[in-house]
């Protein structure tokens, strides 16, 4: 991997992107949230006292958290797949 450190900006972006298009497809299907995302729910709630904005909030929080550990895995299963096949790929 070249640039390692791309990653976390990466996946903050695709975070955000997806925190809009998880809250749409929600509003759109009437969609309840997840119920391990409530208790920060209820805190952001209690902090802002805006409900829309909790939700809001809260959808960026595990997006962003949810896609950084997604793409450090895919990152680390690739080095790791690369350097174990790299030999098999070499001896063709």
């Amino acid at each position: 991997m070249r640039y390692p450190w791309l990653l976390v900006p990466a996946s903050v972006f695709i975070g955000i992107l997806n925190a809009f298009l998880v809250m749409g497809v929600s509003a759109l299907f009437n969609l309840p949230l997840s119920s391990g995302a409530i208790p920060i729910y209820d805190f952001v709630t209690g902090l802002l006292g805006n409900t829309d904005t909790a939700w809001f909030i809260v959808e960026l929080v595990v997006e962003i958290i949810d896609k950084t550990i997604s793409l450090v895995l895919a990152a680390g299963a690739a080095v790791i797949f690369t350097g174990l096949f790299e030999g098999e790929m070499t001896r063709e």
